[in-house]
């Protein structure tokens, strides 16, 4: 259900930037809704990518998905620390145990 609701989600994104690429606003805030439509690319672009891969990212690590944010952040705040934190992430993900297969499954 959440895979369906993602690409609506991302068609919707895409053809909001489709809709004001054809019929632009006329208001004297030309610059606003290009920015507009640029995010809308965007996050329809990367909520695309996310609806392709959504099967996949289901398998990954449930603390994986708050540890990435926080790294970002900190990557963004002091690019330097990329040289530790990302292999020391990178590092943690391929070196904990991976969970048993359920058989009943």
């Amino acid at each position: 259900m959440r895979r369906h609701i993602l690409g609506i989600i991302a068609l919707a994104l895409l053809a909001g930037a489709v809709i004001l690429s054809i019929w632009p606003p006329q208001s004297n805030a030309v610059e606003t809704w290009q920015a507009v439509r640029a995010a809308f690319i965007r996050t329809g672009a990367l909520a695309s990518v996310i609806w392709l891969a959504y099967r996949e990212l289901e398998r990954l690590p449930h603390w994986l998905f708050t540890v990435i944010p926080v790294v970002g952040i900190l990557v963004a705040a002091r690019p330097r620390w990329a040289i530790v934190l990302v292999p020391l992430v990178l590092a943690i993900l391929f070196l904990t145990p991976k969970k048993k297969a359920d058989p009943r499954r």
